[in-house]
């Protein structure tokens, strides 16, 4: 009974050891799910935080997105731009032209003395031709 006694006890510490592996076993499991779900619900968080991110920042582009939209719309195209300048260099034409005329055209005041001069000059030029017919000969 020795060799079976050794026996018997030698199979009892391997059921022990066993149970104590699968008990382990038990609270490991426990905790990998406990891990595990943890995981998960950390997962979980972080996608609805990146969704909630996404959503400000798509936000945020559509703002920015309206504001182009808003400011293209206020904004000079070439094309607008040029049939403006094309105006404007036409009054510009018109306006260079009318002081040009202005300029070419005597005041009236430079009239007046034009013609004061002019008939004093006459005058001095008929005194002087009378004097010289009625001056006596030498």
């Amino acid at each position: 009974m020795n060799n079976d006694g050794k026996s018997f006890e030698n199979r009892l510490k391997a059921l022990e050891s066993a149970l104590r592996i699968t008990e382990s076993f038990k609270t490991a499991d426990v905790s990998l799910k406990e891990h595990i779900e943890s995981r998960l619900k950390a997962l979980e968080d972080a996608g609805i935080k990146s969704e909630r991110l996404l959503d400000v920042r798509l936000a945020s582009m559509n703002e920015f997105r309206e504001a182009l939209k808003d400011q293209s719309t206020k904004f000079f195209t070439l094309a607008s731009h040029e049939a403006y300048q094309k105006a404007v260099d036409a009054d510009l034409r018109v306006l260079r032209e009318s002081r040009a005329l202005l300029e070419g055209k005597a005041s009236q005041s430079t009239v007046n003395v034009a013609l004061l001069l002019a008939t004093v000059s006459a005058l001095t030029g008929l005194i002087g031709l009378i004097h010289v017919l009625t001056a006596k000969g030498p």
